[in-house]
């Protein structure tokens, strides 16, 4: 027998009873509004991730790194960001971050006495998770943490929680979770 209204689809989260009270709040999706629209300043790629860090992360050769190369940014940072992707394995649902993004960022590289630039390119991925109050700190690092669990591991993932509340940012940055805290006055 179907009942209408109930939830028929099978999520981790659901087993694991995560319950997100706040995702019908208007002020989560006040919050979401500002994630999306100042996505750039909450991801603070060029300060995150600072130029003079690429080298090894593009894999440059021993060559490149004795000729003292150095890196300017091409472009600003261009951001693809999802609302509501779900993340799946083998077909099931494990869970439903409020974003999901993929930063694409292109580097100009030169080497000192040299001509010539060269430009590079790479692309970071994450998620973002929206939660106006932390209702109960081990439920949401759970939640955070079976997200990434369930990644692509064949890159890394940064995971972001946005919230209003301060007051666990170095706990859950001691977890590897980037904390952003957003003034409320900034909510129209």
């Amino acid at each position: 027998m179907i009942r209408l209204g109930k939830d028929k689809s099978w999520k981790l989260e659901n087993t694991l009873k995560i319950d997100d009270t706040q995702l019908k709040t208007p002020l989560h999706d006040k919050l979401c509004l500002y994630v999306d629209e100042y996505i750039n300043d909450i991801l603070n790629i060029k300060k995150r991730w600072p130029v003079d860090g690429f080298e090894k992360e593009l894999f440059l050769s021993e060559y490149d790194r004795r000729k003292l190369c150095y890196f300017v940014w091409q472009d600003f940072p261009k951001v693809e960001l999802l609302w509501e992707e779900p993340i799946k394995n083998n077909g099931f649902v494990i869970g439903i971050p409020d974003f999901t993004f993929t930063a694409s960022v292109k580097l100009m590289r030169t080497i000192k006495g040299e001509d010539g630039r060269i430009v590079v390119g790479d692309k970071f991925y994450g998620i973002i998770e929206v939660k106006p109050k932390i209702q109960s700190i081990g439920e949401t690092m759970r939640q955070l943490k079976i997200y990434k669990s369930y990644l692509n591991r064949n890159r890394e993932h940064q995971i972001y929680l946005v919230t209003l509340e301060p007051k666990y940012k170095k706990l859950f940055e001691k977890q590897g979770i980037i904390y952003y805290i957003v003034d409320k006055t900034m909510l129209s």
